[in-house]
This record gives C-alpha cells, structure tokens and sequence, in this order.
C-alpha cells in the first residue's frame, strides 16, 4: 500500500486530482520507536540470564516450581521466557520477574548464585519502572491494532500516551 511508485500511496500522489493527504506508516510502529529509546539492556541482561537459568535447566525448573507452590498460591506458577523477535514480550517477562522477585531471589540463595542487581535498590526501582511504561506499551499497542481503528482514534491513543510520560516525568509517579 505504501509503496513509492506501485503502492497505493504512490500512485495517488502521482495523479494530479488526487487531494493532498497524510500518509502514515503503521502508526503501530511509532510507539515501538518509543521503546527504543527506553535502554532495558541494564535491566533486561540480568533478567534474561536469570529466567534462562530457572527455565532451561529442568531441575532448577521444577525445583522453581515448587519453591512458588510452597510459597504462596497467589504467586503466578512461573518466569516466561523472552523471545528476541517480539519485543512486546518484555512487558510481560519482566512484568511476571517483577512479581516473583522474591521467590527468585531465595531459589538463587539456595543454588549459591549471586545476582547484586537483585539486592540493589536502584535497580529494583529501574525494573519496576520499566514495569510500568512497558505494561502502557503494550496496552498503547492493543489500542491500536483490531478492525474498524480510524486514524483520529489512533492518534488520540498515542497522544494519550505521551501526556501520561510528560505526567510522569512531571508528577512523583510512584504516589
């Protein structure tokens, strides 16, 4: 649709009595460009190889497992692993670490593994922030997709979304 010269775009920009208009490239991806801006890699790298040691060895996994069922039943009954290839997933990985910080902080005591992140309080307060603006990432981007989305409505979302970071950047976010 967007092509230069044989998309839809193109061809319309080329005729003469076709009216001026906008043109706007999955206004979906403007919100990952958001995304990278946010630098996770501090927060992501710990996570990442700490969810790949519960996960990838079934020991320690299982071991997991019943470390949380003893625990509490409220806890959620596991780490998600991150796929690379879709970025949104984050949100969600480091959504369910966050809840289970504690638990795993106890199975890494106990396997004598030694994550600092896991004990520095900067850091506990990066990863829950990250929590936060990625959980309204992805509600930004459930927003947009689905049938019948009109441009205005779209951007509203995502004029919504910025206000509420401007609001946060502004206001003690953490009240």
């Amino acid at each position: 649709m967007l092509g230069s010269e044989k998309g839809l775009e193109g061809l319309y920009k080329v005729n003469d009595r076709f009216p001026e208009f906008w043109s706007f490239h999955y206004i979906i991806h403007q919100e990952h460009l958001v995304s990278k801006k946010l630098n996770l890699d501090h927060i992501m790298k710990p996570v990442l190889e700490i969810a790949n040691f519960i996960r990838t060895h079934a020991l320690n996994h299982r071991q997991f497992k019943n470390l949380i069922g003893e625990l509490d039943k409220d806890l959620p009954s596991d780490l998600l692993l991150h796929c690379a290839v879709r970025w949104l997933l984050r949100g969600n990985v480091l959504s369910r670490f966050f809840e289970l910080l504690n638990p795993v902080k106890l199975f890494l005591t106990e396997k004598h593994k030694d994550y600092p992140e896991l004990h520095d309080p900067q850091w506990i307060s990066d990863l829950a922030f990250l929590v936060d603006v990625l959980h309204y990432l992805n509600r930004l981007n459930v927003d947009l997709q689905g049938k019948l989305k009109i441009l205005p409505d779209m951007v509203q979302s995502v004029f919504a979304f910025v206000n509420k970071l401007k609001l946060c950047k502004t206001e003690d976010c953490a009240r």
